[in-house]
């Protein structure tokens, strides 16, 4: 977060909210006595991207699977489904919210005797993606702690930081 600020306030902004990251402005960048010898920041680094890449496993695996639930008569002509955001996004959906996005989507419900399969199955995985998420910010709260502390940041920059993220 810290070194994203100081590259936002040292690049030039290009449309749509993006900046460009030249050599010249990353040169620029403060690096810490201290941030390579700091095998910490490598190893919560790897645990966020683990828990990030097994999360987007588990996201995948279920996004996969809701076009089973869609008859052949509702498909597009090369045989692909349309899922719409929610159902991209099924993990922020319980499961009432869920099948009735299926309903809304497909135009018919989860078959009786896979519903129970189905609710299982949503749960397990939105417990899995909670638990790698939660990992992820538990690691980029430490990494932040850090980093703050390599560049000697008080209190009140912190906040200023946080404030702006």
């Amino acid at each position: 977060m810290l070194i994203w600020f100081l590259l936002e306030s040292e690049s030039p902004p290009v449309r749509g909210g993006y900046h460009e990251l030249r050599v010249q402005y990353v040169q620029r960048m403060p690096i810490p006595k201290g941030l390579n010898e700091d095998d910490r920041l490598s190893n919560l680094a790897r645990a966020a991207q683990s828990a990030a890449a097994e999360r987007l496993a588990l996201q995948t695996a279920v996004t996969r699977r809701i076009p089973d639930l869609c008859s052949s008569e509702r498909r597009e002509q090369d045989g692909s489904v349309k899922l719409g955001r929610k159902l991209e996004s099924w993990w922020k959906l319980d499961f009432p919210l869920f099948r009735a996005e299926i309903v809304k989507r497909f135009k018919s419900d989860i078959p009786l005797a896979e519903r129970s399969e189905w609710e299982d199955w949503l749960a397990a995985s939105r417990r899995g993606i909670d638990t790698h998420s939660a990992t992820i910010a538990a690691a980029e709260r430490e990494i932040d702690a850090i980093v703050y502390c390599l560049f000697g940041l008080t209190d009140v920059e912190i906040e200023l930081l946080d404030a702006n993220s």
